[in-house]
């Protein structure tokens, strides 16, 4: 007899992704049932769970948990707790029932201080990543709470504020000046942490994506300022990939920077040149080599030219 056609077997449901004593656990709100019946799955690099692992679990608790006071009750509870994944779920609770903010403000944002000061990397990502969730669903009242946090005392805070805000921008767009309004102040900020998530990141790779013109006259006006960590962060802004977009409106930027006599500011100028000359070399050499009317940019011109033939200044 002929071999029929083979036969693919369906895709599991997301519930067969987790054990089954999870969703019975989320039901009862039982914190100790669910760290139990997670616990196979937790990683030991991470000492949390698979991203696939999590999405199932707020799958589940969308479906089990539609009493917002309650979930909100609940996620205090799980923050309080040592395990990352605890926390982890605690904040995307208050993602998931954003509209509680309004009745429970304290506990709610508790419960991300808690997550973005937490020494596990990947907590720390989810409060960011909830902040801009919340970003989204209610501007008006999280500009307000980002604002705070960007004049924390903490870096954490003030990093998880910049990392919402760059995941915010591209989903709200037309609010881009009350976020660039909110970064301000971050600019010139020093610490390692917040700077390695602000420039390229944060406004090259999202505010100058999202919302380009209001974007490129803010790095115009930044650029203007004395400070040293501030320059450094609009040149940084046009290494992301995103600026090569923008080449002759960051040219001019990049000129005014180029004349800092600060090596730390030379350095991103040059970087961010090499960045733009990876969509128009030519162009770009061009543009610089007319730069040689004092000796800081015909040093700057010279770097870019040692740095495309391969050779280090």
């Amino acid at each position: 007899m002929p071999a029929g056609p083979a036969t693919r077997r369906p895709p599991a449901p997301r519930s067969l992704l987790i054990p089954y004593k999870v969703a019975p656990a989320v039901r009862a709100r039982d914190a100790d049932a669910l760290m139990r019946a997670l616990t196979p799955l937790v990683t030991p690099h991470a000492g949390s769970i698979r991203g696939a692992h999590k999405f199932a679990l707020y799958k589940v608790a969308e479906a089990e948990l539609e009493d917002g006071d309650a979930a909100i009750r609940w996620a205090v509870e799980l923050a309080r707790r040592d395990e990352p994944i605890a926390k982890q779920f605690a904040a995307q609770l208050c993602a998931l029932h954003a509209d509680a903010f309004g009745k429970r403000p304290a506990e709610v944002l508790g419960v991300l201080q808690v997550c973005a000061e937490d020494e596990n990397w990947e907590v720390r990502e989810t409060a960011a990543a909830v902040l801009s969730r919340l970003l989204v669903r209610q501007p008006a009242a999280f500009l307000v709470v980002l604002r705070s946090w960007a004049a924390s005392r903490s870096a954490n805070r003030r990093r998880a504020a910049v990392v919402a805000v760059k995941l915010a921008a591209r989903i709200i767009p037309e609010h881009a000046e009350a976020l660039l309004d909110l970064l301000e102040p971050l600019a010139s900020d020093s610490d390692e942490y917040v700077r390695r998530n602000f420039g390229a990141f944060a406004v090259g790779d999202g505010l100058l994506r999202a919302a380009p013109a209001p974007t490129l006259r803010r790095l115009a006006r930044w650029a203007k300022a004395p400070d040293e960590w501030t320059r450094w962060n609009v040149a940084s802004a046009f290494c992301a990939a995103e600026a090569r977009r923008h080449r002759e409106e960051a040219l001019p930027i990049l000129r005014k920077l180029a004349a800092d006599l600060r090596p730390r500011v030379t350095r991103a100028v040059v970087r961010a040149l090499v960045n733009l000359a990876a969509a128009d070399r030519a162009g770009v050499l061009r543009a610089v080599g007319a730069w040689g009317e004092d000796a800081p940019r015909r040093a700057v011109a010279s770097a870019l030219k040692a740095r495309l033939l391969g050779r280090s200044t």
